[in-house]
């Protein structure tokens, strides 16, 4: 297993980035936040969504943008993701960025057991749990010509190097990257305990348990579990397991609630709604 090279760096750590990937997603206003912003000087881009199946949706996909020597665009790009998860930056050396959107085009399904499915790979919520779970072969794979990419997430700026010494594949004979079951499963444990983290930083001072942590992380996990996955969901769900002074799906109302037939999602709206 690779050790993940998740390193907190200055609040501007790139003045001179080549490439950003940003995920349109995320707002349906970056569209036209890119267009403005971008509209006094010329950026090459393509959609990570064209020739493919998705290309449709390309709106709300990724796009690369080529962002070398633009400092404007670069800066501003770095404000909004230090209030918004919009996606990476990126150094990659001399790479074009037909290259660099053929090999990145690769990454957006990955093979699961019922078939293949969209893989959010530039997501920087998940990119740091993500690193952690890949071997060095698959994050070569996943970076393709790039060297470095940079996120903002938990307050910091954090930093993937190109492992050292693995060979990247042939471009023809790249493919869609394989990740195990196993480690997809890792991935969203590390996820959800992110998350946790998140929200045990926020509500420590209230969680019903000695070991407040442990509660939550718990509680996180069985709210997924329940389908809740959502992070203001999950917050309603720490806020609704504080207020019952206890794990949630333990208590009267849940117990309540759930004998009348109704979803999780159903259960936290009336418990939320009964507390008001």
């Amino acid at each position: 297993m690779t050790i993940h090279e998740s390193l907190k760096v200055p609040q501007t750590p790139l003045e001179r980035a080549d490439f950003a990937i940003l995920d349109l997603a995320q707002d349906d206003t970056l569209l036209t936040w890119f267009y403005e912003t971008t509209a006094t000087t010329s950026l090459d881009w393509s959609p990570l969504y064209a020739e493919t199946v998705h290309e449709e949706s390309w709106q709300v996909g990724p796009i690369l943008i080529q962002c070398r020597g633009h400092e404007g665009f670069i800066k501003a790009f770095q404000g909004r993701a230090q209030r918004q998860p919009i996606g990476v930056l990126v150094k990659a050396g001399d790479a074009d960025l037909t290259t660099l959107t053929e090999q990145l085009r690769m990454n957006l399904t990955i093979h699961v057991a019922n078939g293949d499915a969209l893989f959010r790979f530039y997501d920087p919520r998940s990119l740091d749990a993500l690193f952690q779970v890949l071997e060095e072969h698959q994050i070569v794979h996943l970076m393709g010509s790039s060297q470095q990419w940079f996120w903002f997430n938990d307050g910091g700026w954090q930093m993937q190097l190109l492992p050292n010494g693995v060979q990247r594949p042939e471009q023809d004979q790249r493919a869609p990257p394989v990740i195990s079951e196993g480690q997809l499963r890792e991935l969203e444990v590390r996820k959800r305990d992110r998350v946790a983290e998140g929200l045990h930083t926020h509500y420590r001072d209230y969680i019903p348990a000695s070991d407040s942590l442990g509660f939550v992380k718990t509680q996180v996990r069985v709210a997924a579990a329940n389908g809740i996955e959502r992070y203001r969901d999950l917050e309603r769900w720490i806020r609704m397991a504080i207020a019952a002074k206890g794990p949630l799906e333990q208590s009267e109302g849940w117990e309540r609630l759930q004998k009348t037939g109704l979803d999780a999602k159903d259960i936290l709206n009336q418990l939320e709604h009964e507390s008001a």
